[in-house]
């Protein structure tokens, strides 16, 4: 590993942040050594700030119904092509409990922006939830939502909110979101939640459209400024029937780069190994731990239900990933030296 490059990680992971032009060094001159120094450090911290334990939570989509036309995704709201649905209550819990009888204490429920899942009725989905499994911790994902929403469903139980910030830069924002949506709003959404008190996660793809490595130091620095409880980093996946159905993927390698980056940023934040990853580089979920990550995402096992989500693909390269295999993940975990808790 070159001098420089090896000056700007020890910076890194003693001040938790780098200077914009060394930053984009570090970005742009990734290489074997970079990648491995990288990994080691961050694993390493890892380790020192939250022990070598992984925490599984389980994803449940409960409908994919959406009012918004983002042009990324594959539910948007003008996509004829996908197959409805809004999970009941019944199936709700029956999905849950699925997880539970796993082993399973963290729950995200997710969903697109569905104005049928009123403020009251997903407090009473969370009430349902909490008082049918004990000691289950429930994170949300249901968009940007009014201030008094995010309030009364802390009140219900709700620990935890995921909300994509999707692009610091606003010209950059504006070439994947709709005319109608706002980075101020998301931002907006994102401190609101800080003040209800919720644990706030967000995301970070690498790959979308028009990206520039400008862009990419813009989001580094926004996120260490909101240094969310929670952090999902993944790449941009084309989605068939979205507007950029025809673009290339994100690339794996550097999301896993990145994933390294943030924990030398933000040691105590949890920094998901999520499903998506694994379209875009084998094992991706796995080789995420060996790169800072501490929490493992599985979905259902109902892979039609997943797949009908749509968000994005549930592929690497041409094979359609298979359901996840929770045994399979600790076994592999447990191997490498971990606690799967």
């Amino acid at each position: 590993m070159g001098n420089a490059m090896s000056e700007y990680v020890d910076e890194l992971l003693a001040s938790g942040s780098l200077e914009k032009g060394r930053f984009a060094e570090l970005l742009k001159y990734r290489n074997l050594e970079s990648t491995k120094e990288l990994f080691d450090r961050a694993d390493r911290l890892r380790n020192q700030v939250q022990g070598k334990r992984v925490t599984v939570c389980g994803r449940l989509m409960i409908s994919n119904y959406c009012k918004n036309e983002c042009k990324m995704c594959g539910i948007r709201r003008d996509n004829r092509f996908v197959q409805r649905f809004r999970l009941s209550e019944e199936q709700i819990l029956d999905y849950v409990d699925e997880f539970y009888s796993k082993g399973i204490r963290s729950v995200l429920l997710e969903s697109g922006e569905d104005s049928f899942l009123t403020e009251d009725g997903i407090t009473e989905i969370i009430h349902m939830v909490k008082e049918s499994f004990s000691g289950l911790q429930l994170f949300l994902a249901f968009g940007e939502r009014k201030k008094t929403s995010f309030v009364k469903w802390k009140e219900a139980g709700a620990e935890g909110y995921f909300i994509n910030h999707g692009s610091e830069n606003e010209q950059h924002f504006k070439k994947i979101f709709p005319s109608n949506m706002s980075p101020l709003l998301k931002k907006q959404s994102l401190w609101e939640l800080k003040e209800a008190g919720y644990r706030v996660g967000s995301h970070f793809l690498i790959g979308t459209p028009y990206q520039t490595v400008e862009h990419v130091l813009e989001d580094i620095y926004f996120l260490k400024t909101l240094r969310p409880d929670f952090l999902s980093v993944g790449a941009f996946l084309p989605v068939s029937k979205s507007v950029f159905a025809d673009q290339r993927s994100g690339n794996g390698e550097m999301a896993l780069y990145l994933m390294a980056v943030f924990r030398l940023m933000l040691p105590g934040c949890h920094i998901f190994a999520s499903p998506s990853i694994d379209c875009v580089y084998a094992d991706g979920r796995i080789t995420a731990f060996d790169a800072g990550a501490d929490m493992l995402l599985v979905d259902v096992s109902d892979i039609a239900l997943v797949e009908r989500y749509g968000v994005y693909e549930r592929k690497h390269r041409r094979l359609a990933l298979p359901a996840d295999n929770l045994a399979v993940f600790i076994d592999r975990l447990e191997e490498r030296g971990f606690t799967v808790i």
